[in-house]
């Protein structure tokens, strides 16, 4: 009686919950007939969420387009199925029905009491003798019984959603009998699809992504309902040409090694397209990323070689694409010959809500104006977060970036030719400046040997600004010509490592400004190192008060450690090759 009880009172809990949702959700226009169908879409996240244990999560991207594909959201001329959906989800979360994940933010699950009654009122449901009207299935290893009992026609017939995962043997299966399939996803032991599959003239979502499958054949072109793609299997390596006539595809999923079709630029409703490759011919060029003008999310393009000059790199109108906010821009390595990188990079030039730039193999001398200023037009990128320069081996100069008001991780890794960090680095620093890289976090320069000096900020009159001062991590490695560095540092430093430089002092800011959560610091490979600060500096109490790692190794020309960083919080202390 007293689990009765409980149950009756966690379901009435729940369902003052779902009434809630439903009264929010019926707000939103666009959402189906006033959320009549919030129960139903419950059930899909329930149906995940009993394939495997509790803690199961499922990104918020994958539900709203399961959502998408069972006709669960609406959208208009303003709002988009994919906007809709995102308001939904955010519904669910503030009144507890979902969860966001612990381990990563764009997840979320069921929770746990909600997951329970579910459970609960299926195992009942299924008991009831109405499983034949079921709308989705999930075959696995703990639920799939008797292997070599097929799934009824009359009940295939009806499912919307069926998902065959933990290597389920689907010779058995008639997929001719699902008339009705909007959602389909294969897992594990699938090699090769049926031709049956053929006939799924209503799917909208078909997901490959954990299955062994090494192509696709070219009626995958059928399916001209198909929204989401996701074929980002591990053995797959070419898509057929017939993708381009997917006129509704708008997620398409692949690995980054994946050869694509030529005409790729008709699928003009795509969001979601991870990875581009620039091919050499026509329909393959970085021209069929013009038409796609609805790309949100993360982009890549690779081979920028083969890409003539600025005129055909702006054909892909990335300044118009402005729902992109994560953009890596990647030439190959082995290439010789007569370069155009400078060129090209400055047709590139992203829109101004770009959230994370990074550029790969740049061989140009000097960065084109909008990377240098980090700004299109007079629009500097001010939600610019995170900057990457990787191996852009002979630039001698690196862009102005003290002004980014939100930039909090900076790498510079791989500038070969770079000789000076200069004082141009930190921006134009004026009377009005106060604080400069105000946000930044994180900071690494890594593998430039010919990097000799970091200088300092210039100031100009009396006036009194502040560097780095939320810097948390910084890291120089494997710079072994650098000789100078500036004193200003932040006081929340919590990692610093100096790993193979020709530093002879480390700056006394560095280590004994007053800093209660420094956690990590580590020396290595400074071979010309005396000082750890300046010996007669005046040195903080509260330097190293909460320091856990110390490692300074193969530093032979050191000639004292300061024992205020052998403190009582030290868990890990390792000194090698020194003195």
């Amino acid at each position: 009686m007293e689990g009765a009880a409980a149950a009756a009172v966690l379901e009435a809990l729940v369902q003052n919950l779902i009434d809630l949702s439903k009264k929010e959700i019926s707000q939103i226009r666009r959402f189906d007939k006033d959320a009549a169908k919030l129960a139903e879409s419950l059930k899909i996240i329930q149906k995940f969420l009993n394939d495997a244990e509790k803690c199961f999560e499922i990104t918020k991207q994958e539900l709203i387009e399961l959502w998408m594909a069972e006709g669960f959201l609406q959208g208009d001329g303003r709002d988009d199925m994919e906007f809709v959906g995102e308001k939904f989800i955010n519904i669910l979360l503030h009144n507890s029905l979902l969860q966001v994940s612990q381990r990563d933010v764009e997840s979320c699950g069921m929770h746990d009491l909600v997951h329970d009654l579910a459970c609960s009122v299926s195992s009942s449901s299924n008991n009831t003798g109405g499983s034949s009207r079921e709308r989705y299935m999930i075959l696995g290893a703990h639920n799939r019984g008797d292997e070599s009992s097929p799934i009824p026609k009359e009940m295939a017939k009806y499912l919307r959603t069926l998902v065959i995962s933990f290597e389920v043997d689907i010779s058995g299966i008639n997929f001719s009998d699902f008339e009705s399939l909007h959602v389909l996803r294969l897992d594990d032991g699938v090699e090769e699809l049926s031709s049956s599959i053929r006939k799924f003239i209503h799917l909208r979502y078909f997901d490959i992504s954990n299955t062994g499958i090494k192509y696709l054949p070219d009626w995958i072109g059928e399916f001209s309902h198909l929204q989401t793609l996701r074929v980002d299997a591990p053995y797959l390596r070419k898509l057929p040409s017939t993708i381009k006539y997917l006129i509704n595809l708008r997620h398409l999923y692949i690995n980054e090694d994946v050869e694509l079709p030529m005409g790729i630029g008709r699928l003009t409703s795509l969001q979601t397209l991870k990875y581009f490759p620039v091919g050499d011919e026509d329909g393959c060029k970085i021209e069929e990323l013009g038409s796609l003008k609805n790309l949100e999310g993360e982009l890549e393009i690779r081979n920028l070689e083969r890409v003539r000059d600025k005129e055909e790199a702006g054909k892909a109108n990335l300044f118009k694409k402005s729902k992109i906010l994560k953009l890596c821009l990647e030439w190959g390595e082995d290439r010789e010959g007569e370069r155009n990188d400078e060129n090209v990079l400055e047709g590139l030039q992203p829109h101004s809500d770009l959230r994370v730039l990074e550029i790969w193999g740049f061989k140009g001398k000097t960065f084109p104006l909008w990377t240098r200023k980090m700004a299109v037009g007079d629009v500097v990128l001010n939600k610019l977060m995170s900057l990457s320069l990787i191996d852009c081996r002979e630039c001698d100069e690196i862009p102005m970036l003290g002004h980014l008001p939100n930039l909090k991780s900076l790498l510079l890794k791989g500038l070969r030719d770079l000789k000076c960090i200069n004082s141009s680095f930190y921006g134009m620093v004026t009377n009005e400046t106060c604080i400069v890289f105000p946000a930044l976090e994180s900071f690494q320069l890594n593998s430039m040997p010919k990097l000799a000096e970091w200088t300092e900020i210039e100031i100009s009159g009396e006036s009194e600004v502040k560097v780095f001062p939320q810097l948390k991590h910084l890291e120089i490695y494997d710079c072994e010509q650098l000789m100078s560095v500036p004193s200003h540092v932040s006081s929340c430093l919590e990692y610093l490592k100096i790993n193979g430089t020709g530093l002879e002092c480390l700056p006394a800011d560095w280590l004994f400004c007053n800093n209660e959560t420094r956690s990590t610091l580590d020396v290595i490979d400074c071979s010309n190192l005396r000082e750890l600060g300046d010996s007669g500096g005046e040195q903080s109490q509260g330097s190293f008060t909460s320091l856990c790692r110390l490692q300074i190794d193969e530093c032979e020309a050191l000639e004292y450690l300061p024992c205020e960083m052998l403190g009582f919080s030290l868990e890990k202390l390792s000194l090698k090759s020194l003195f």
